[in-house]
């Protein structure tokens, strides 16, 4: 669902992918949608997931904003010890809940899965992942940060929660993207 919904590539793992779509963990979602659920029907709220000790309030708002925020510690705690997704934790480093839906360009420069030729040469589509600058491997952190041929007019900190990045990412994918159809053409 996360894949379809902010058009990320399938090699892209689930806990960058929820980060990505600022979507919480679905194992949260349902933690809270049952312990809320247990809650109103009066019955003894187990630790499930998040909590390791029952917490006590008189009304199932206060009760959901609650399990609401440690589910939001314990995704920020996911994300920080996850092992994939080292470019998208450089990019956006808070797991946040949001409603921006990304486009295909956004979307590769945010997971750094896509037209970059380090991607392309792992997935079998180059032969080369050589940058065209000649400089250094093709990579979102190369193209991104170091190439000179990319990174002029770009943001001096990038940040993937800041509009001034997004479109900075935007723009250079899609620049990769028609430099990558005419190489394939040519």
């Amino acid at each position: 669902m996360l894949l379809i919904i902010d058009r990320l590539y399938r090699t892209v793992s689930y806990i960058p992918a929820t980060v990505i779509c600022g979507t919480l963990p679905l194992k949260y979602e349902i933690t809270i949608r049952a312990a809320t659920y247990e809650a109103v029907k009066g019955k003894n709220v187990g630790t499930l997931i998040l909590r390791k000790e029952k917490i006590n309030c008189e009304d199932i708002r206060t009760y959901k904003a609650k399990m609401y925020e440690e589910a939001m510690k314990q995704w920020q705690k996911d994300w920080i010890e996850s092992t994939k997704g080292e470019w998208t934790e450089e990019l956006l480093k808070e797991a946040l809940i949001h409603n921006k839906i990304c486009d295909f360009y956004i979307s590769q420069g945010l997971s750094g899965h896509g037209t970059f030729g380090s991607y392309l040469k792992k997935m079998k589509r180059r032969e080369d992942e050589m940058c065209m600058c000649g400089t250094s491997i093709e990579s979102s952190a190369h193209i991104f940060k170091e190439c000179e041929r990319h990174t002029s007019g770009g943001p001096v900190t990038l940040n993937g929660h800041e509009e001034e990045t997004l479109n900075y990412l935007k723009r250079t994918v899609e620049k990769l993207w028609k430099e990558e159809t005419q190489r394939k053409f040519h």
